[in-house]
């Protein structure tokens, strides 16, 4: 089977990724997805049983929420309120970007940066 260190590691991934969906379908981009700004509930994430907790993201002094009635191709902010690991090359303070897309790129860097450095430890509760 499956190594528990790489399916928790799926599992959380999976977790980070709905939290975002989630803020995404109230039109709220995150804006700087990095490891300080995620919060374990590690109460839960150590129950080996089954779930493995809530992940949310924090602070949010940098997100940017949308009206509803916010065409998507209005759906743009410029700034670099991102953390350097994490930033993707489109960041500008002058030229809009697509903050949803940079939320997603932001995730898949943090969590390339947590295997490849080998912290599994600070990626994953072991």
């Amino acid at each position: 089977g499956t190594h528990p260190a790489i399916s928790r590691c799926c599992e959380i991934s999976s977790r980070l990724s709905k939290g975002l969906s989630y803020m995404y379908e109230h039109l709220i981009a995150f804006r700087d997805v990095s490891k300080n700004n995620i919060l374990w509930n590690y109460g839960v994430l150590w129950n080996y049983g089954g779930d493995y907790g809530a992940v949310v993201g924090g602070p949010f002094a940098s997100s940017t929420r949308f009206p509803p009635d916010t065409p998507p191709d209005r759906r743009k902010v410029t700034g670099t309120v991102h953390t350097p690991a994490t930033a993707p090359p489109e960041l500008s303070d002058t030229e809009e970007y697509d903050p949803f897309a940079v939320d997603v790129f932001a995730l898949g860097r943090y969590m390339q940066i947590q295997l490849e450095d080998e912290q599994v430890t600070a990626f994953l509760p072991c």
